[in-house]
């Protein structure tokens, strides 16, 4: 458009370095965070074995092994946890 046109022949900062401050200036002073996002899967295994422990082994053993890989069908739970971002 003419105004859009007339804005970007003009000398000094650009459209997108205009756009850039006017965002800085709607999120300034308003307090930023940062969100962890935590999925958890769950899967069980039935095993034979002599002991718990020896139980929990051979299941950890397969899965360092990949022989069992969890994916969206074992998920069980989803949590966010959001923290001040301090300056």
């Amino acid at each position: 458009s003419g105004v859009q046109q007339s804005l970007t022949s003009l000398p000094g900062p650009t459209m997108s370095m205009m756009c850039m401050a006017s965002r800085r200036r709607l999120s300034m002073g308003r307090p930023r965070f940062k969100v962890t996002i935590t999925e958890t899967l769950k899967r069980t295994i039935e095993v034979e074995a002599n002991h718990q422990w020896e139980a929990e082994q051979m299941v950890s053993d397969g899965w360092h092994g990949s022989k069992y890989i969890l994916s969206a069908d074992d998920f069980t739970d989803v949590e966010f946890e959001a923290v001040p971002v301090l300056k």
